[in-house]
This record gives structure tokens, sequence and C-alpha cells, in this order.
């Protein structure tokens, strides 16, 4: 299983997300940002989804 919190980020968010596959597990992180966040989809850049997989947590 995949774990991202949003405050691992740097947010004062409590959003956590789970998910099985790290396909999944963007898809909800990306929706997210642009959501709540407000960031653009194209700020959700290769080098963005590298920081998330290096935050995120696996059990």
């Amino acid at each position: 299983m995949l774990r991202f919190e949003c405050k691992d980020a740097g947010f004062e968010c409590k959003a956590v997300f789970q998910s099985k596959s790290e396909e999944e597990l963007n898809k909800q992180i990306g929706q997210h940002a642009v959501d709540v966040h407000g960031l653009e989809p194209s700020d959700l850049t290769p080098e963005l989804l590298r920081k998330v997989k290096a935050l995120t947590q696996r059990s």
C-alpha cells in the first residue's frame, strides 16, 4: 500500500491519500493539488511527481 500525506509536502493540509498503485495515487494527489491548492495541471511536472514519490510511504 502506498500512502502520501499532503502535510509532508509542506502544505498546512490534512489530506491523506492511499492506493495500491503509484499511478492511481498520482491521480488522486494531482486532482487534489489542482482543486484545493490552486495548481494548474501543467504544474504537475515529472520533477514534482518525483518529489511526491520520494515523500510517499510504502507499507
